[in-house]
């Protein structure tokens, strides 16, 4: 049913339907409307100095909570200042769509000089998301912003971005709001799921490779039912921490590139990989040998066999292939001493990290671990040192 409403409280709504709970941003004379309209509907939000540091704290909070991140800014030089936020949130798989401004309609693609004016900030903000749209009409404000960010969602989640003129925002409409729904989700390939399947059920020495897919699809609690069915330890990329508890005993930590894994990856005879490009850092540049049969569960097509073939590709969501493959699988011919000699790779690595990092560093981290709640979030710099604490 369509009620009559602003263009400003049509964004609202939608991102009230769509479970929005913050929104980071600057108030513009080109997003007023909208600003004015979030607040009332107990969406919290979050003013910040400069729309850089919104777009990379709507990043942040995305990667924290897996839930869609929001950046409110203005046209023109405001939407220029997102682009390095939304570029790291491009590369870093995080779903983060922008609401911005535009000048008025009647004005847009005119070439007038106005106020702000930017004809090609679609353009550019195609540069750095998965979909970009313009509002030509009050009407489609709601469902427009609600199918952008679903797409920010589906699959790998991406940046998206929704630019409504000002005029817009101001002016009353019967709208129709989506109501609220499940973020959508890639259907998984059963064919080639039950052939992971028997290849999980055969081997003796079953490795997973979680990566930063799992945690954005929400798949941690699938991922454990399966490791356990199967008492496969589960190496994690750094996007992936968290993905399973680091003291759960089949949790080897983001620690695929440490020589001392090496013999464990070796070993196993099927790897599973979930949510995973197999970057650079955790493959030693990919001169990391995986000579098992690899299985490679990905959301996105595009990235199986990018730097590891797969000897079975499974395209869809992580969440549901993790869910299946765990009722499918039956387990139990796992080698136990697989497990045993694992947990003592990773005690060795972490006597070596406690070489590297030194003893001060080691008390900090320990200290850190000892007060904070055990599902609190750790955020450090991208240095050297961070690098080497942060990542044990």
């Amino acid at each position: 049913m369509a009620d009559v409403m602003s263009g400003g409280e049509a964004v609202a709504a939608a991102l009230e339907n769509l479970g929005v709970t913050h929104v980071f941003g600057i108030v513009s004379v080109h997003n007023l409307p909208t600003y004015d309209a979030i607040g009332p509907r107990g969406i919290t939000l979050v003013r910040c100095r400069h729309e850089q540091a919104a777009a990379h704290a709507a990043d942040g909070f995305a990667r924290a909570t897996g839930r869609l991140g929001v950046v409110l800014a203005s046209t023109g030089p405001g939407t220029t200042n997102t682009m390095s936020g939304l570029y790291e949130a491009q590369f870093g798989s995080s779903p983060v769509l922008l609401v911005t401004g535009q000048v008025e309609s009647r004005f847009l693609g005119k070439g007038k000089g106005f106020l702000h004016e930017n004809d090609s900030q679609a353009a550019m903000l195609a540069t750095v998301t998965r979909r970009v749209e313009t509002i030509r009409r009050t009407e489609d404000i709601a469902r427009v912003v609600t199918a952008v960010a679903d797409d920010a969602r589906l699959g790998r989640p991406q940046p998206a971005a929704v630019e409504i003129p000002i005029d817009l925002q101001y002016a009353r409409a019967a709208v129709e709001v989506p109501a609220p729904h499940e973020p959508p989700r890639v259907a998984v390939d059963e064919a080639a799921l039950a052939k992971a399947a028997g290849l999980l059920d055969g081997a003796e020495r079953p490795l997973i490779w979680a990566g930063g897919g799992v945690v954005s699809a929400g798949a941690s609690t699938a991922l454990v039912a399966l490791a356990e069915r199967l008492d496969a330890p589960v190496i994690t990329t750094i996007e992936g921490r968290g993905a399973i508890a680091e003291d759960h005993r089949l949790a080897l930590g983001p620690r695929s590139e440490r020589p001392a894994l090496g013999g464990t990856i070796a070993e196993a005879d099927v790897v599973l990989a979930v949510g995973t490009r197999f970057q650079n850092y955790a493959t030693r540049v990919w001169a990391l040998d995986i000579p098992g049969t690899l299985v490679h569960l990905d959301a996105d097509p595009g990235v199986i066999g990018l730097n590891y073939r797969a000897d079975v590709a499974v395209v869809g969501d992580a969440r549901s292939g993790l869910e299946q493959l765990a009722g499918l699988v039956k387990g139990g011919r796992s080698d136990a001493g697989y497990v045993a000699r694992a947990r003592k790779s990773v005690e060795a690595d972490l006597e070596q990290s406690r070489e590297e990092i030194g003893p001060d560093h080691w008390e900090i981290c320990a200290a850190v671990r000892r007060l904070l709640p055990p599902e609190a979030p750790i955020v450090r710099d991208s240095t050297v040192p961070s690098y080497l604490w942060g990542n044990r």
